[in-house]
């Protein structure tokens, strides 16, 4: 399977349709249509010790769930710029870069379902926040954020420390009505992930 072809097939199951506007997201670095894709390396972020690490494992795709490429490129791509070197070595190493973020978060199998349905959520209740203006679908797919009622209240401390240990992260930013803030005993029944 060569680049383009892994491309047609990522777009199949996370359409770029699905993106919000200001996403930057789809085939972002490609040095070549054709080059047969050998191994994948699966990152949150591209980083230069990401780069290192594809290049050493062989890998010549790398699947980015945050886009690298969020701006407008400059004209002129220096060397002395870290991005732009890391892009640089991307290139000359044959390695695509290819990146899913909202569109993802949109697909009913993306991430903001994934953590929903490790809660003991009333399935029925499950909806998107968002729906894109191209959506026509009654179905999760394409729509962004999701919220869904719990079978039973759960304090916000225990919501806090369940997303903790699904994501394995030690620290969570939340926010909180004014009314209740400060106020970790709050009892919650309904979950919302944007």
């Amino acid at each position: 399977m060569n680049v383009q072809e892994l491309g047609v097939l990522i777009h199949k199951c996370f359409p770029l349709s699905w993106a919000m506007k200001w996403d930057n997201v789809g085939l972002l670095i490609n040095p070549n249509n054709n080059i047969e894709i050998k191994n994948v390396l699966v990152t949150v972020d591209l980083t230069e010790s990401i780069v290192t690490e594809a290049i050493s494992k062989r890998c010549n795709f790398i699947f980015s769930y945050h886009p690298p490429i969020f701006y407008k490129m400059p004209l002129n791509l220096l060397i002395q710029d870290k991005k732009c070197a890391m892009y640089m070595k991307c290139i000359k190493n044959d390695i695509a870069v290819f990146s899913a973020h909202s569109n993802l978060d949109a697909s009913s199998d993306g991430p903001n379902d994934y953590i929903l349905n490790k809660f003991d959520i009333k399935s029925s209740s499950l909806k998107g926040i968002l729906t894109l203006e191209n959506m026509e679908s009654p179905s999760l797919d394409g729509t962004h954020g999701r919220s869904a009622h719990l079978n039973e209240s759960i304090s916000l401390n225990s919501a806090i420390d369940s997303v903790k240990r699904i994501c394995n992260i030690k620290q969570l930013r939340i926010a909180t009505s004014l009314k209740n803030k400060g106020n970790s005993y709050e009892y919650i029944y309904i979950l919302e992930i944007v």
